[in-house]
């Protein structure tokens, strides 16, 4: 079958032909239907520091995990999943017995496991505990895009926002202009997107979505302009989905004293804080978000049913599997794609 692997160390990535999988015991094998390309994705392809470590004893690997398809076997001990079953999956393979997990909290597994194969193929292998199915109604190319959901979806999660809460999104990229129409389902006003000139396009779509207020951060003040929209006092809220030192200081200077601020953004950028001064002092609560949880999914799921939530826009582009490395060219050099879909 075609796949897209990491073979070995460095840049880049490979179009392989590889070995049908055939299920383990605790297992299901989809025929895949769409698979997106993330930007974890994008990270093992520059081969990032952090990646090096997750995927280098891993290599050759499949790679993918925003995926949909269709069981076509299931392992001797799966009895709950039909042949035929549309299905996405939890990239997060939570153990189920470390003191996260029986918290309640698999989405910070202590020992959380990856995929076996990855979802940039035209087979994939799913451990049964890690499906998600998914009604039948949400077209192929979206279902991917509802994992990404999940991710901005469980920010909220954490930092519930209540109607009439003033909040600052930082980033439109796919997780915060996903979390964008969840913020304003739930009443958030006045909303304000920050972005970059880079992101033209991606801050037009945050206005479609229904933010009150766009900024480029690199050309006006951004502090500034939320103050005047807050009476001085700045946003009740803010949630970080930038990924940046720069963002995290701007969202410090930006949320009220009393405020609280999540992070969703992945960075190793340092960012020096003044305890004291900058939060202590100020009252602020800094809160963080990883992964989704099967509620998460749940609620995902029912957003996009209910059309509060709409997929369609995120997707920029769909391409077939073969052209897959065209895909990351265009990610990694052109803002104005969003999200990139591959299809076997």
């Amino acid at each position: 079958m075609l796949a897209v692997a990491k073979t070995r160390p460095g840049v880049g990535l490979e179009l392989i032909q590889a070995e049908k999988p055939s299920p383990l015991s605790d297992e299901v094998v989809v025929k895949v239907k769409s698979c997106a390309i993330c930007g974890n994705d994008v990270h093992i392809y520059n081969w990032s520091e952090h990646m090096a470590k997750v995927y280098g004893p891993l290599l050759p690997a499949i790679i993918g995990h925003e995926v949909c398809g269709e069981v076509i076997a299931r392992g001797e001990n799966v009895n709950n999943i039909k042949i035929g079953t549309r299905v996405s999956m939890e990239p997060i393979a939570s153990c189920g017995n470390c003191y996260n997990c029986k918290s309640g909290r698999p989405n910070i597994c202590s020992n959380y496991t990856m995929a076996r194969g990855g979802g940039m193929a035209e087979y994939m292998p799913i451990l049964a505990k890690a499906v998600i199915k998914i009604p039948d109604e949400i077209p192929d190319m979206q279902v991917p895009i509802i994992e990404v959901l999940g991710a901005g979806l469980h920010g909220l999660e954490q930092m519930p926002v209540l109607p009439g809460n003033s909040v600052a999104l930082l980033g439109p990229g796919p997780i915060g202009l996903l979390l964008l129409q969840c913020l304003k389902a739930a009443g958030a006003w006045p909303l304000i997107v920050v972005g970059t000139s880079r992101s033209k396009k991606r801050l037009e779509l945050a206005r479609d979505f229904g933010a009150d207020a766009v900024f480029m951060a690199d050309k006006e003040d951004v502090v500034a302009k939320v103050k005047k929209l807050t009476n001085d006092r700045g946003v009740d809220q803010v949630f970080e989905a930038a990924g940046t030192g720069q963002a995290m200081l701007q969202a410090m200077a930006m949320v009220k004293a009393g405020g609280q601020i999540c992070t969703l953004g992945a960075t190793d950028d340092p960012v020096e804080l003044h305890v004291f001064t900058q939060l202590r002092k100020r009252g602020i609560n800094i809160i963080t978000s990883m992964g989704r949880t099967a509620e998460t999914w749940e609620r995902a799921i029912n957003l996009v049913q209910s059309g509060k939530v709409k997929l369609g826009p995120i997707v920029s582009e769909v391409l077939p599997l073969r052209d897959a490395l065209k895909g990351f060219d265009l990610l990694m050099n052109n803002r104005d794609y969003i999200k990139i879909v591959l299809a076997p």
